[in-house]
Order: C-alpha cells, then sequence, then structure tokens
C-alpha cells in the first residue's frame, strides 16, 4: 500500500484479496503506518491455486517467509477474518516479530473450533457457514453514506462475478480455515510469549460468533472492544471506522504496546521507526510510495466509531464482562 512509519501488515479475509480493503487502508498512513498488504496464494494479484495445500499453518509460515523477503523485521499485524487466524499462527511461532496482534473478527476461539470442527463432517452445516459469510456481506449497510454505499456495491459487484465463475474461491479457502489446528493452543503460546493483542469484533457478526472472541480475549490475555450493530464485513463496507479504531487503540493498548517497544508513531520520524522495524536495505522500502497522509478527514461521527471495551471475561464464563464505551 505505501506510508512511512511503524509497518503494519494486514492479511485479508477467506475469497479476498487485499482490493476490498484498500479505502479502509489507504487512510491508515495518516495515523503514522508503512502500510503492508498481503495477498494469500490464489487470492488477489497473488499467483497460485486457492485449493493447493491444506495445512493452514504452512499458508501462515509463507505470509513470514514474504516479510522476510521484503526486510520486515517487526510489525503490527492486522487480521481480518481468515487473516486474523493467521496473524494467531505468526504470533505464536515468531513472537519477537509482533508488535501488536489486531484481531479483527478473527476466525478463532473455542466455539468456533469446535463449530469447524462439526463442519468438517456434516456438510449442510458447512453450506450455513458459506450462506451466512454471504448474507452478512451483502446485508450489512448501516452508516453509510452515497458514496460509500456506492463504492460499496462496486466491491461486492466484483466479488459476487468473481465467485460465480469460480464458486471454490470462496468454498475452498473456508474450508482451509476450518480444516486448521485448533486455535486456542495458539493463543494461549500468544499468551505466554507476552505477545501484545488486541481483539475488535462486530456485535452482530454472523460468521464468527461474539462469543468466539470472548474466548479470544480470554486465551490471549488481550483486552476485547465490540462494535455495537456491526457485522462481520464492517472493516470493507465502513472504510473509515477502520481508522476510528486504530485510532483509538493507539491512545489505549496498542499505543502502549508501540510505546514499550519504541516504536510509538508519534514523537520519532518516520525513519527512526523504519530503522527499528525494518533489515538495513529492506525491499519494501522500493515498492511502496511514500505516501505521507492520505486523508485526514475525521470518521462520520459517534454511532459509526463508538466501540466498548470490556475488561475481559469473567472467569468461568463465557460472557464479557462490563465494559467502557469509546467514542472518537
Amino acid at each position: 500500500m505505501g506510508g512511512r512509519g511503524t509497518p503494519l501488515v494486514f492479511l485479508h479475509g477467506a475469497g479476498l484479496g487485499y482490493v476490498p480493503y484498500r479505502r479502509a487502508l489507504s487512510l491508515l498512513p495518516q495515523l503514522g503506518f508503512l502500510v503492508v498488504a498481503v495477498d494469500a496464494p490464489g487470492h488477489g494479484r497473488s499467483d497460485g491455486p486457492r485449493e493447493a495445500g491444506t495445512d493452514f499453518s504452512m499458508r501462515a509460515a509463507l505470509v513470514g517467509r514474504i516479510l522476510d523477503e521484503l526486510g520486515v523485521e517487526r510489525a503490527v499485524l492486522v487480521g481480518h477474518s481468515m487473516g486474523g487466524r493467521k496473524v494467531i499462527e505468526l504470533s505464536a511461532a515468531r513472537p519477537e516479530r509482533t508488535l501488536c496482534a489486531v484481531l479483527l473478527d478473527a476466525a478463532a476461539g473455542g466455539p468456533l473450533d469446535a463449530r469447524a470442527a462439526r463442519s468438517l463432517t456434516h456438510p449442510p452445516d458447512l453450506a450455513r457457514q458459506i450462506g451466512a459469510a454471504m448474507w452478512d456481506t451483502v446485508h450489512f449497510r448501516t452508516g453509510l453514506d452515497r458514496g460509500e454505499r456506492a463504492a460499496y456495491r462496486a466491491v461486492l459487484r466484483a466479488s459476487v462475478l468473481q465467485a460465480l465463475r469460480r464458486p471454490s474461491s470462496v468454498t475452498a479457502p473456508i474450508g482451509l480455515t476450518m480444516r486448521a489446528a485448533p486455535s486456542v493452543p495458539l493463543l494461549r503460546r500468544m499468551r505466554e510469549a507476552g505477545v501484545p493483542a488486541v481483539v475488535v469484533h462486530g456485535e452482530r457478526d454472523l460468521l464468527v460468533p461474539l462469543e468466539s472472541a470472548v474466548d479470544q480475549a480470554r486465551q490471549s490475555g488481550a483486552p476485547l472492544y465490540v462494535l455495537p450493530g456491526a457485522f462481520h464485513s464492517w472493516v470493507m463496507s465502513m472504510p473509515r471506522r477502520l481508522l476510528a479504531v486504530m485510532t483509538a487503540l493507539l491512545e489505549q493498548e496498542l499505543g502502549g504496546a508501540l510505546a514499550a517497544s519504541g516504536v510509538h508513531p508519534r514523537g520519532r520520524t518516520a525513519a527512526e521507526l523504519e530503522d527499528a522495524c525494518l533489515a538495513k536495505d529492506a525491499r519494501l522500502l522500493d515498492l511502496v510510495p511514500p505516501i505521507e497522509v492520505v486523508d485526514t478527514s475525521a470518521p462520520p461521527g459517534p454511532a459509526v466509531a463508538r466501540m466498548v471495551r470490556h475488561q475481559g471475561p469473567r472467569s468461568g464464563t463465557s460472557d464479557a464482562a462490563p465494559g467502557e464505551s469509546i467514542a472518537r
């Protein structure tokens, strides 16, 4: 993508490339991030069949090798859905390179692990999962202005046409994620390694239930932020909401994690931040344009930006503890 500053690596959801997220990601450089978006094999502009390989951990390890090749030694790892599951794999395997793991409606957590295991032996369950994913993506419109609706409709049209031409572009990545090893041991490994993490989840997510996000927070020791009224597809459909979320997190746990690592975007130059996170003569610097500020517009109001922080789940329950409302 571009920008200057602390590397932020974004991993997309199943059946998608980075393009549907482009409008949201293009807002993040103004926060002091060098944004890197990686297309999974067979997705977006990346070569390779989507069906190749059934080991999810190998796909996650491939992202690590790409970052090694680019010279990204440390980064904020942000993943949506399947991408969030990859962030967990990467952070558990290479905790020293994760400045902070930001899990956006990640396909992880004990309840989702159990549901995935059932679906693999019961095709109707898998069909319902795919149907829920499609409905969630098409249904969410709340809070969009006219221009955002038009832009999102264009993204949906391209995604639907791609799915109709090749249905496996949706089913294969979902199946790959569902066949992955359980995520709970990885979340615990992140916690044991001291990896800073934040869980952000849509309250009305139809694909990954909120109870799975609660379990992600419990197992990883991360705070849980719930976006009231948001569906699984909020990252794509409401680009300015991601800006609002990341802005708020920079003033909370994400900012604390970066400050502890000495790479907070504020107070240091972009060159200093890159020197602290990138290998000498990193190839990445030759691949991205030096975008300093893409858009300085504020999020369109508290109804869009509001999220509720939960201190953590109550012991022995699946419910999140009472939280406080944070609006930006």
